[in-house]
């Protein structure tokens, strides 16, 4: 896979950059991890466009049903979706994004912002969705990024899926569950988020999610340039999200 090390080669300083942001120090007060998590509750329901994204280019979810084309990858995509949407965590069915939102009421994070945000996906167009007022202005970028890796199609999808978050989000959780483990014992249904998506990003997904990049760009090296920007892209995002939102924080 040599055009996946090419990748991975290439954004070698930005992930390095990333793991070694100054907000992870910042996280080990409890007033600015609740700041944190406000806003990075709505990453966590940006996550589920790229997946949706993926899961309606990669599996038959329209009618007549078509046969995989991929059947690893099929698999891997609606088992994401499927522990993504309706995980058995402390013995009950949730979905990450839910699980999320009751770790931020323990903890007693104001919840009013994202839930107006919810009653707004029904009746507005995505794209006026990721800059409806609910959402916090340090957000706004990281959507659009989100947004525009869609609308360019599945290679840019694919990239920032696994480039920006499948391979990222263990190292990035790992470094803020270090720095949140002696504070408040209402944080533990947070800490128990960071650890299960540490535990299924960091086994398979991550090794899945590179194949199905391997899988799409074939021997076009048109598109691994495609996904090399996306990756790049995705990452920079990320960047700038905690830029922005370490100045929020004390």
């Amino acid at each position: 896979m040599v055009n996946i090390t090419w990748i991975q080669e290439s954004i070698l300083p930005l992930q390095k950059k990333l793991y070694e942001h100054t907000i992870y120090r910042k996280l080990n007060s409890l007033e600015d991890l609740k700041k944190f998590m406000s806003m990075h509750v709505f990453v966590v329901w940006d996550f589920m466009n790229l997946l949706t994204a993926l899961q309606k280019k990669e599996t038959s979810v329209s009618l007549p049903w078509t046969p995989p084309r991929n059947p690893t990858i099929t698999r891997f995509l609606n088992e994401l979706k499927l522990e993504e949407e309706s995980d058995i965590i402390d013995g009950e069915v949730t979905s990450h994004f839910h699980y999320y939102v009751k770790s931020m009421t323990n903890l007693g994070i104001d919840t009013a912002p994202i839930k107006t945000f919810q009653s707004l996906i029904s009746t507005t167009s995505y794209e006026s969705l990721i800059s409806s007022p609910p959402v916090p202005l340090e957000v706004v970028p990281f959507f659009k990024n989100t947004y525009d890796d869609i609308k360019s199609g599945i290679i840019r999808t694919a990239a920032s899926f696994t480039f920006g978050r499948e391979t990222l989000i263990p190292n990035m959780f790992i470094r803020i569950l270090e720095e949140s483990t002696h504070l408040d014992p209402n944080i533990l249904t947070f800490k128990r988020y960071l650890e299960r998506h540490i535990e299924l990003d960091g086994n398979e997904h991550g090794d899945i999610a590179l194949k199905l990049i391997q899988s799409l760009c074939g021997d076009s090296s048109q598109k691994w340039e495609e996904a090399r920007q996306g990756a790049h892209n995705a990452i920079m995002a990320r960047i700038r999200l905690y830029d922005a939102i370490e100045d929020k924080l004390a």
